[in-house]
């Protein structure tokens, strides 16, 4: 059985900010050229890293989990050396170990846009509260 998980803040799109398969959960990418709270730019690989993760938290405390059950991160960044601005921000959202990543160089759809991130999270279903 399928749960789609709306997403807890910011504009709603159509489609879901997450969708529980059994024991995973299917974070989809997470942008970060805008804080839309404050309709900041954020104009870093670093920055747009700690955003997108701080949305992909959100994400995953909506469907009941943490970033502690994140077994991969899926990174698209823009530009090669930019890649270098990941590491910290990572770093420091998963001070328990790190998941596994891929990350894909590759054009976004947003010309300010310079990271995407989604994740795959691993909670069974028999601990959900």
């Amino acid at each position: 059985m399928l749960e789609f998980i709306k997403a807890p803040t910011g504009p709603q799109r159509p489609y879901s900010a997450a969708v529980r398969a059994g024991d995973f959960i299917f974070v989809s990418p997470q942008g970060g050229r805008m804080n839309h709270q404050t309709n900041e730019k954020i104009t870093t690989v670093a920055g747009q890293t700690e955003h997108c993760l701080t949305g992909v938290e959100s994400v995953l405390k909506a469907a009941g989990v943490s970033m502690a059950d994140v077994v991969t991160l899926n990174i698209l960044v823009t530009k090669q050396e930019g890649s270098d601005g990941l590491n910290e921000p990572i770093r420091r959202a998963f001070p328990g170990g790190l998941p596994g990543r891929t990350v894909v160089c590759t054009e976004l759809y947003h010309p300010e846009m310079l990271v995407m991130i989604g994740a795959i999270a691993y909670h069974p279903v028999e601990k959900r509260p």
